[in-house]
């Protein structure tokens, strides 16, 4: 028995693995990005110069990775939604189109 879902469990399960790894990949990079400041300033017994400037450019790096990532996933996701639901032209859930608002609007296109 379906209970009239379009979407599968894999395709969510899949979406969520993707949206925890973006994630995973963003703090990564900050600590990734400290630790070599630390060893930096470590080296150069120049604490804690490195260490924020490590900081800074992991959060400047991450965030951009990220922020590709997510309209990436956007881009995506308006795809399988079009297909899904291909009478919907312009976003609208009640799949009338602005064609359709216009004429039950009593104005013409």
């Amino acid at each position: 028995m379906t209970d009239g879902r379009s979407t599968d469990d894999g395709s969510i399960s899949r979406q969520a693995w993707r949206l925890s790894g973006m994630g995973l990949e963003f703090v990564s990079a900050i600590a990734g990005m400290a630790l070599a400041g630390w060893l930096i300033d470590r080296w150069a017994q120049t604490s804690p110069r490195w260490t924020i400037v490590g900081v800074v450019l992991g959060l400047v790096g991450g965030g951009y990775n990220f922020m590709r990532q997510a309209v990436q996933a956007g881009r995506a996701a308006e795809r399988e939604y079009r297909r899904a639901h291909p009478h919907d032209t312009d976003g609208n859930p009640d799949n009338r189109g602005k064609e359709g608002r216009e004429a039950e609007d009593g104005r013409d296109g």
